[in-house]
């Protein structure tokens, strides 16, 4: 069961619930659009709740059992545990082969805010028990939006908004002692917003190793278009910017970007687009190259899937019920490279309010294509608790255990709390995402 409480217990690590209100939107960039870059809200720290707090007391490991085996849920604990500091919008990623050593990171600020310290570093090389841990990041500080990597060959990548708002990644060859910053790409004239990172880890794909980086711009040619760009060298050198939403003609942008790789090399990248802005998501765009990354097919796969359309199935906003909680419909992508029965599949999950299968509140929902993109199952209903029940589901991810292919997402769930509170749920697939548990 080793293999999987770890894979389980990584994807419970909370976000900080300490600060809805903290921060906003930096003001010396003015589209509302941007998401990534933050500043301290002249109404923060004494506006917060303080019963806004993550429940620290001792809880026994929870253990499931289905007809396939079972999982155990160790209970929550902070790797680096502090009184001083904030730790937010987490990204974590697990050893291809050793699954003792996982790498994680935060936006990380000192508390009560005054200085935002970038992305604070943490990681365990002996399956949790014990971590080293950075919030002032030790490569350096910068403007956040955190994304771990770790490569087959163990490296560790760190990728994040630069201080100058271009798009940085920092290497580690030898598990975090020594760190080596790259430069992927400028400020494009406002700012490299919401990023996301992903290497091939396929020792048989012709693009073994290679890494990818992707995001929106903001500013310069390719404003409010999802872009892409490659590294053969393990970041040090970059491909310039490949626009991934232009043919898709959004009305708006293109924003919240996942990119993800196949059992054959394949790259896939996902994002929503906005035609009608300020109101929410209005379709789902995704992007395949089979080719490293040099050439793009592009697509939208759900909701309007003509240009300038009015589908509008998103939660943009905020959660006024939540102290103010930042939400949106970002999708989050998996795919399966395990070679089992479901290989090659590909999952998307977002969450979703008005449109069917979702309610009225926020519903977790999810899609699949089992034919590399080139077509689409309906979505479901991944959240099985009333339908309607003026309830939130939110910031759902999915991830595959690559040893069997078994498809797991998670995410935020008010069901079982007054809804202004949200605990953590999971849902579990062995069928290839025909259902859930």
């Amino acid at each position: 069961m080793k293999k999987h409480s770890t894979l389980f217990w990584v994807l419970f690590l909370n976000l900080c619930l300490l600060g809805f209100n903290t921060f906003a939107q930096d003001g010396r960039i003015a589209d509302d659009r941007i998401w990534s870059i933050v500043n301290i809200e002249p109404v923060g720290p004494g506006q917060i709740d303080p019963n806004f707090k993550w429940d620290d007391s001792p809880k026994s490991p929870q253990h499931y059992f289905f007809e396939s085996g079972g999982i155990t849920v160790g209970p929550n604990f902070r790797p680096r545990p502090t009184t001083n500091s904030t730790q937010s919008e987490l990204s974590i990623d697990v050893h291809p082969s050793n699954h003792n050593i996982v790498f994680c990171s935060a936006n990380a600020s000192n508390w009560p805010f005054t200085t935002f310290y970038g992305t604070g570093v943490y990681w365990t090389l002996d399956g949790g028990t014990n971590w080293t841990t950075f919030d002032q990041p030790p490569f350096g500080s910068n403007s956040g939006d955190p994304a771990s990597v770790i490569g087959t060959d163990g490296r560790f990548y760190e990728n994040y908004i630069t201080n100058s708002l271009g798009m940085g990644v920092s290497v580690s060859t030898n598990n975090g002692v020594n760190w080596t910053t790259h430069s992927v790409a400028p400020n494009p004239g406002q700012v490299a917003d919401k990023n996301h990172y992903m290497v091939d880890k396929i020792a048989s794909s012709p693009f073994l190793n290679r890494s990818y980086c992707t995001w929106t711009d903001f500013g310069g040619a390719n404003d409010g278009h999802a872009v892409v760009r490659y590294s053969t060298n393990f970041g040090v050198n970059w491909s310039s910017s490949i626009n991934l939403s232009n043919t898709l003609s959004p009305g708006s942008h293109a924003q919240g970007v996942n990119v993800q790789t196949g059992p054959g090399g394949e790259v896939y990248v996902t994002f929503a687009i906005y035609d009608n802005w300020p109101t929410g998501e209005d379709a789902i765009g995704f992007a395949k190259s089979t080719d490293g990354g040099v050439t793009w097919t592009r697509n939208r796969i759900y909701g309007a899937l003509t240009p300038n359309g009015n589908f509008n199935f998103g939660i943009r906003g905020f959660f006024a019920n939540k102290n103010g909680i930042r939400t949106a419909s970002f999708p989050s992508m998996a795919v399966d490279k395990s070679g089992g029965p479901n290989n090659g599949n590909i999952y998307i999950t977002w969450p979703q309010r008005g449109v069917s299968p979702a309610g009225n509140d926020p519903d977790i929902v999810l899609i699949k294509s089992t034919n590399g993109g080139t077509t689409w199952s309906a979505p479901i209903r991944i959240n099985d608790d009333l339908i309607n029940n003026v309830k939130d589901q939110y910031y759902p991810w999915a991830t595959v255990d690559q040893s069997n292919g078994r498809v797991s997402l998670v995410w935020y769930d008010s069901r079982d709390v007054p809804n202004n509170q949200a605990e953590v749920f999971m849902a579990h697939s062995v069928d290839g995402g025909n259902t859930f548990i």
